[in-house]
């Protein structure tokens, strides 16, 4: 009899997990939310723009690849990754916008070919837009080691370069230009890299300002 009852009560719960099971793989795969309409990638500098740059963005859904200390071929994968797979309806590609090579500066790595890798995967996008960095603060070389200006130099010319070989990207230095022109303590904390609250609000002005006037959106 009891023998009768536990299998009585183990068909119940078998029920239940498969039940879980199929709900956790449904999450999985199907999209959460609307497809992106624009993707946003960038390190740390992005990363800690994401409120005012939703807020620029009100009613556009987001997808965010910016994660602090990367460079650009640590976020290569997760680029990836969020692209998802051609003709994946969930991943749409319609438009991007890209400011990465604060950390690849600061790693000293200006020459790595994964820039060129990801410009490529950004040409995958119907358009994008790419931000070049800062180089000097206030008009003077940057003291911060990490953010050498020359250093900045060489790596804003090689996204230049790589852009302009495909006719769907374009690039902007408004956001260096912004940065440049500013005071000291204007738009970037006390290390010359970093946005204070300021700078997060003109950076995601620039970031707005500039993909509506390269990749205006779809109107249906």
């Amino acid at each position: 009899m009891t023998d009768r009852r536990a299998r009585g009560c183990l068909l119940p719960l078998g029920l239940v997990m498969v039940v879980v099971v199929g709900t956790l793989i449904g999450l999985k795969v199907l999209p959460d939310g609307p497809e992106p309409e624009l993707f946003i990638i960038g390190d740390s500098v992005t990363n800690m723009s994401e409120t005012e740059i939703q807020d620029r963005f009100e009613h556009t859904p987001l997808e965010f690849v910016a994660f602090p200390g990367y460079s650009s071929t640590m976020l290569l994968p997760d680029v990836q990754d969020a692209m998802g797979s051609p003709g994946d309806p969930a991943h749409a590609r319609q438009r991007v916008a890209v400011l990465v090579g604060y950390n690849d500066v600061r790693l000293r790595q200006v020459d790595t070919p994964s820039l060129k890798t990801m410009v490529d995967m950004t040409a995958e996008f119907d358009c994008g837009v790419w931000l070049t960095l800062p180089a000097r603060p206030g008009g003077v070389d940057n003291p911060n080691v990490m953010a050498q200006s020359s250093l900045v130099d060489e790596w804003n010319l090689r996204v230049q370069a790589e852009v302009e070989a495909h006719d769907n990207l374009h690039l902007t230095s408004a956001w260096a230009d912004a940065v440049t022109a500013a005071p000291k303590g204007e738009l970037l904390r006390k290390d010359g890299v970093h946005p204070n609250a300021r700078g997060r609000k003109v950076l995601a002005g620039i970031y707005r300002d500039a993909l509506d006037e390269f990749c205006p959106r779809k109107t249906l």
